[in-house]
């Protein structure tokens, strides 16, 4: 079986893509991000290549994978001190999308500030909308059928996305404001 390079178009046996274990540690990261944002993710790892056109080192590759699976695993999005919103994986891939297109990026990218501050804005405008449409229905006296993190298929349980992580990995904080 032959396996083609994405970023360069190199075309070789499969194996030969397997045979450095921090290769294989790309994939294993790579099988955590989302079906959604794995295909532009590839090409996202393509504004990090250096200007001398050379290959990205498998350690960075490594790193900077490790990082994006982080930003979109944790549901959200936040910049700098404002606040957080909700970030499903279709934003986080919409926003390496729009990076990807935009010919006044200085290359090679040192970090995933601007990503984050593109996938912010789609965020916002996001929760914008949902926002609106609960309003609208509160106005109207129709109470909504579903809260807008069920629409954007998030669990709508009151938990941060940190939270939810921790509960589901068996971590239990104790309850400080139980009443004595």
């Amino acid at each position: 079986m032959k396996g083609v390079c994405q970023s360069c178009g190199a075309v070789a046996p499969l194996e030969w893509f397997l045979a450095d274990g921090k290769y294989k540690q790309c994939l294993s990261v790579m099988a955590t991000i989302p079906r959604e944002v794995a295909p532009v993710t590839v090409r996202y790892l393509g504004l990090f290549r250096p200007a001398s056109g050379r290959a990205m080192s498998p350690d960075k590759t490594v790193r900077i994978l490790g990082e994006i699976a982080a930003l979109v695993g944790s549901g959200y999005v936040q910049v700098d001190k404002l606040v957080a919103r909700p970030c499903p994986p279709r934003i986080w891939a919409e926003a390496m999308e729009q990076m990807r297109e935009n010919p006044k990026l200085r290359l090679p990218m040192k970090s995933h500030n601007y990503l984050k501050s593109v996938a912010y804005d789609l965020a916002d405008a996001a929760d914008a909308v949902a926002e609106r449409k609960v309003r609208e229905a509160e106005q109207s006296g129709v109470r909504p059928v579903s809260r807008p993190e069920e629409e954007n298929g998030e669990p709508a349980d009151g938990l941060l996305p940190m939270e939810r992580q921790m509960q589901q990995r068996g971590i239990h904080l104790p309850n400080v404001l139980k009443k004595v």
